[in-house]
Formats: C-alpha cells, sequence, structure tokens
C-alpha cells in the first residue's frame, strides 16, 4: 500500500467516522421526525460509501458488500427526502418517497445479473443524483426567500452554500466510480480517490460545523 492509498484510507475512515457522530447527534431530539429519519438515512449511506469504496476493504467485505453499497447508493436520494422534509411543515410519508432511492439502488443491483450495462447504468444514475441535487438546490433557495420560520432560514441560509459542497462530493464520487468502470482493471487513478475522499471529509467537517 503506497502514501497515498493510506492517505486515501485516512480520509475515508474520518468521513466515515464524522458520519457516525452527526447521526448520533440528528437522532438525539425528541420526537424523532422524518427529517431526521431521512438525514440519518443520508448520513449512513455517505459513511458506508466511504469506506466501502475502498479497494482494500472491499475483498473483506465480501458477501456484504452488495447490501452495504445498495444503501450507500441510495444516499443522494435520501438527502433530497431530508430537505423536503426539514423545509415542509406538512409532509408526510408517502410510499411514492421511496421510488428515488429504490431507481438508484436498482440500478446497482441491476447491474450485478448483468454486468455488461454497468457503464450505462452508472450515467444514468449520475443523471438522477444531479436531478435531485438540483431540485433540493431549488427547494432551499425557495425556502430561503420565503420561509417566515427563523430558525428555518437560518438552516435554509446554511444550506445554500453547503448544498453545492455536498453536490460536487456526490459528483466527484460518481465519476470515481465511472473511472475506475472505464479503466478496469487498473480502476481510477489513486490521486482521483484521494480527491474525492478530501472532499467527502470537509462535507463532514462543514455538517458537523455548521
Amino acid at each position: 500500500m503506497g502514501y497515498i492509498d493510506l492517505f486515501e484510507g485516512v480520509l475515508r475512515g474520518g468521513a466515515g467516522a464524522l458520519c457516525i457522530v452527526l447521526i448520533a447527534q440528528i437522532l438525539a431530539p425528541r420526537p424523532l421526525t422524518w427529517a431526521a429519519a431521512y438525514g440519518a438515512l443520508f448520513l449512513l449511506g455517505a459513511g458506508i460509501y466511504s469506506v466501502a469504496a475502498l479497494p482494500a476493504i472491499v475483498p473483506i467485505l465480501g458477501v456484504w458488500l452488495v447490501p452495504l453499497k445498495s444503501v450507500g447508493i441510495a444516499s443522494p436520494a435520501f438527502f433530497w427526502l431530508f430537505v423536503r422534509a426539514l423545509h415542509n411543515d406538512e409532509y408526510r410519508f408517502s410510499w411514492a418517497d421511496l421510488l428515488a432511492p429504490a431507481a438508484l439502488t436498482g440500478l446497482y443491483l441491476l447491474c450485478m445479473p448483468f454486468p455488461e450495462l454497468k457503464g450505462y447504468t452508472m450515467w444514468v444514475n449520475l443523471t438522477l443524483v444531479t436531478a435531485l441535487m438540483v431540485h433540493t438546490i431549488y427547494i432551499v433557495r425557495c425556502c430561503l426567500s420565503d420561509d417566515l420560520v427563523d430558525s428555518r432560514r437560518h438552516v435554509a441560509r446554511t444550506m445554500s452554500w453547503l448544498i453545492p459542497l455536498i453536490a460536487l462530493a456526490i459528483f466527484a464520487v460518481e465519476l470515481v466510480e465511472i473511472t475506475a468502470e472505464a479503466l478496469k482493471p487498473e480502476g481510477a487513478p489513486t490521486w482521483m480517490r484521494a480527491s474525492a475522499a478530501i472532499g467527502m471529509l470537509l462535507v463532514g467537517v462543514f455538517l458537523m460545523t455548521s
């Protein structure tokens, strides 16, 4: 293992640890809300994805890799649901809300029996994630200008700059995955993986301090 590989491992491990701490914080207040539940699922998926994407961890996870990555793949959709629930006092759970995370996970699972489709499904996945992030930014922008609740306006101001950072980190991770698939068997360059890991760690730090 080279120094850059070790550096990437430390960064991804740090991002995963921050996600665990944030999950504890977001689930602590009572009563538990849908926004908190979705936020915890997003952080869980992000933490899993941070660690499970490490080349050295993949063979260790064995059969657990597929279910764990299934949760990680859906994390952008859970973030979208988190923002929706956070900025809507009248939000009520609907089974239709699960279509977005199910679609992202389904694209990943589709590659299990049909590996030749992986290159195509990854681009479709990136397109769906982009659409979700764009709608998320739209929700926050609308809340910032229209919401009369001071506490939520403060959250919206924070989210207005934090969401683009989260989106950028998500795009970086997705592009690393696409590059790794295109450059098999060598995979994505280590510097590219390390850059994505830095982005994930920075997002975790910003979430912790916001």
